[in-house]
């Protein structure tokens, strides 16, 4: 007898639920900030903080920002960012916004002893420019747009987290609806994208 519809997948009951502060527990105009950071670490309800890094090229500063900076003085740098998460119990998921900065970031995170709490994640675009061979001193992460690249991701990248991305498009929602009834429906031939 099959499940009921709408009942809750078994297997799904054993799986814990996190909350990860985006771009660390933003409000307002200070995301990816450290009072952003310090709300999240006070809430004993936060598991973790998503925050983005980009490099300055006039400075030659890794940043905390989602967006270029348009000052870099008030911008958080990469190094003072991690003095303050490396003081805290707090996962760190760190977005990669350019090429060729995941390596740089690895290392910051070993420096500061939050490698073993951290994913290192980008769009796909970017990720192609991680270290995806040999050991992984962090978990590395690809965002995934659109659910039928899924397979295509985790063939290429085998990567160690898959991120769901999101749009507000209105068929984008419903392509992700009808994935995830396929995969709580459980049929096996019906998960190739």
């Amino acid at each position: 007898m099959g499940r009921l519809h709408g009942a809750p997948d078994p297997s799904l009951w054993s799986l814990v639920m996190k909350l990860i502060a985006h771009r660390g527990w933003s409000a307002g105009g200070d995301e990816n900030t450290l009072a952003a950071f310090a709300r999240a670490a006070c809430d004993d309800r936060i598991s973790g903080v998503e925050f983005d890094v980009r490099y300055v090229t006039d400075t030659g500063n890794l940043v905390v920002s989602h967006d270029p900076p348009l000052h870099i003085e008030n911008a958080l740098t990469l190094d003072a960012a991690l003095s303050f998460l490396s003081q805290t119990a707090l996962e760190l998921f760190v977005e990669i916004k350019e090429t060729e900065l995941a390596s740089v970031v690895i290392e910051k995170l070993v420096s500061n002893n939050v490698a073993d709490r951290s994913v290192v994640f980008a769009f796909a675009a970017v990720a192609r420019s991680f270290l995806w061979e040999g050991a992984r001193p962090v978990r590395l992460g690809v965002i995934v747009a659109y659910p039928w690249n899924l397979n295509h991701v985790e063939r290429t990248y085998a990567p160690d987290v898959i991120l769901l991305g999101w749009d507000a498009r209105v068929w984008t929602r419903i392509a992700f609806r009808a994935w995830c009834r396929t995969m709580a429906a459980g049929d096996e031939s019906q998960r190739q994208f």
